[in-house]
């Protein structure tokens, strides 16, 4: 996605590049030529050509705050309409969703004023550019024919500098419509060039995977106070390790960190002494697999929702089911051949993260043999509670990186 988008800005780019060369040398040509032919009106016609791009650039000046205003509009618009789509469902359950399609046909009517603002701008801009590119040109030939009238130009000099008086002001007057697209594209090519990038570790990862965690701290950007302070874990292996905690105290957080989906403020994680950091950020994804609350489930068999996590047999698909309780239901129903729809609508929530611990289990399989999770009493929980999260070697807990 990233490398198509700025695959597009490069082209637009270059474009507005090549044409600014045009533009350059062009007139410099025409009037090397011209001015033996026909002095006055050449010099004239040269020292118009500038008056294109000084118009641009007042343009810009006066276009600037409408131009940050459209694209804010614009994005806040995309925002509330996502946001609104995504939770319609609950829009409705609570017969919210007049107050949001109004919320939305206002924010969509401040979007279409701003936007006949900018288009009225560059209507405003093309009529100028058009002015003065055709209008130099035509003060251009009234010199010539003036001079011919005057026998200071020959006949055949006056057809040549009618004929070419507009080629002094057209490659400008182009440019000037890549102008915008061009400074555009520069601005995104050069912000993404700018970003930061993260070094990446080489090591090859442990045999045992044995997790530390030392004084561990993480804050979320622009966060008041710290989703994690100082949290020192050990994480033997092989092993089942769960995480339990109040909402709001960080396990997700501290999930995604073990994953490497964030960065650690503070502190340090290291994988059979080795920092995570220093691990092959390529061999880490294919050792570790977060299974969140969300995890996406495809339209099609169950059979190809669980294949994603690489080759194995229809008994191994089985296996991983029985390993999550979820064979009981698929035998019933058509089995490893059972047809999910678009999201997995016609399976339960918890059907929906049973089988997307399957599939993960299914991955994990390649780094150690997952062996059947069993209920045990917690002692703040009743027996056999499905609450608690289970966690296999090698594997993160089983939470969304999106709470803390």
């Amino acid at each position: 996605m990233i490398k198509t988008r700025l695959i597009k800005q490069l082209g637009s780019s270059s474009r507005y590049l090549s044409q600014f060369a045009y533009a350059f040398l062009a007139p410099l040509t025409l009037f090397a030529v011209l001015v033996k032919i026909d002095a006055p009106a050449s010099i004239f016609l040269f020292c118009a050509v500038p008056v294109i791009p000084i118009v641009i650039m007042v343009v810009m000046l006066v276009a600037q705050k409408i131009l940050s205003r459209y694209f804010a509009i614009y994005h806040q618009l995309a925002d509330t309409f996502l946001e609104k789509m995504q939770g319609m469902t609950t829009l409705k359950l609570y017969q919210n969703d007049s107050a949001a399609e109004q919320e939305l046909a206002e924010e969509s009517e401040h979007f279409r004023q701003i936007t006949m603002k900018v288009l009225t701008m560059q209507l405003l801009s093309t009529v100028v550019m058009d002015t003065v590119a055709y209008g130099g040109a035509a003060c251009g030939i009234v010199i010539a024919l003036n001079n011919l009238r005057q026998g200071q130009v020959s006949r055949q000099g006056a057809i040549i500098l009618i004929l070419l008086a507009a080629s002094y002001f057209l490659p400008m007057r182009q440019l000037g419509s890549y102008f915008h697209i061009g400074m555009k594209a520069s601005d995104q090519i050069f912000a993404f060039l700018d970003l930061p990038e993260k070094a990446a570790g080489q090591t090859s990862l442990p045999k045992k995977m044995a997790w530390t965690v030392s004084d561990l701290s993480f804050t979320y950007p622009d966060a008041d106070q710290a989703a994690l302070n100082q949290i020192n874990l050990s994480i033997p292996a092989p092993g089942f390790t769960a995480i339990a905690g109040l909402s709001g105290s960080g396990k997700s957080s501290l999930a995604a960190l073990l994953a490497g989906r964030l960065t650690p403020s503070k502190g340090q994680i290291t994988i059979a002494g080795i920092p995570l950091s220093a691990l092959s950020p390529s061999a880490w994804q294919k050792a570790v697999t977060l299974v969140t609350s969300d995890s996406y489930l495809f339209k099609g068999s169950i059979k190809d929702n669980l294949l994603m996590a690489g080759p194995a047999s229809d008994s191994d698909l089985i296996a991983a089911l029985k390993e999550v309780r979820l064979w009981d239901f698929l035998a019933k129903n058509s089995g490893l051949d059972y047809q999910l729809t678009a999201g997995a609508t016609n399976l339960s929530d918890g059907q929906k993260q049973r089988l997307a611990l399957a599939r993960a289990l299914l991955k994990g399989r390649n780094h150690c043999q997952p062996r059947r999770l069993k209920r045990r009493h917690h002692p703040q929980s009743p027996q056999g509670s499905p609450g608690r999260q289970d966690r296999g070697p090698g594997l993160p807990p089983a939470q969304h990186p999106g709470h803390r």
